[in-house]
């Protein structure tokens, strides 16, 4: 199963709403996240979140010490990192780490993944891979 890694909240959220946390469907990726994203979730979509855990269809990536120094850096160092979130930078750090596909719908960050070899996957590419996918079973 392929990895993705989001960038956002948001988008985890939209996952969750198009079928990641169901059991009964299944789901073309394992998707790879900080867990820096997770501040923003609600108490309801956190038990969503628990039920893709468990089922394999989410991972977090808790950031190491020197991980999160090595983000902070970067954020820090580049001319545009003050407007990217510490949480983006650091799914550009994951995605970029493991060559993994990042999925973010954020112009700045997908400019600077892209300069830097990412491959950039926007929310409407992801649903229209789903629906090519479902067709597919």
């Amino acid at each position: 199963m392929q990895k993705i890694v989001i960038s956002d909240t948001n988008i985890l959220i939209d996952l969750l709403d198009i079928g990641l946390a169901d059991k009964y469907s299944p789901f073309p990726w394992n998707v790879q996240a900080s867990d820096m994203v997770l501040h923003r979730l609600q108490n309801k979509q956190r038990e969503s979140l628990m039920a893709c855990i468990a089922s394999h269809r989410l991972t977090l990536h808790k950031m190491e010490d020197e991980e999160l120094l090595t983000v902070v850096r970067k954020k820090n160092n580049h001319k545009q990192g003050t407007s990217i979130s510490l949480a983006d930078w650091s799914a550009w750090h994951y995605a970029h780490e493991g060559h993994h596909p990042l999925l973010t719908d954020d112009r700045i960050l997908r400019q600077l993944a892209e300069k830097d070899g990412i491959e950039v996957l926007g929310k409407k590419e992801i649903e229209e891979r789903i629906k090519i996918w479902k067709t597919q079973l």
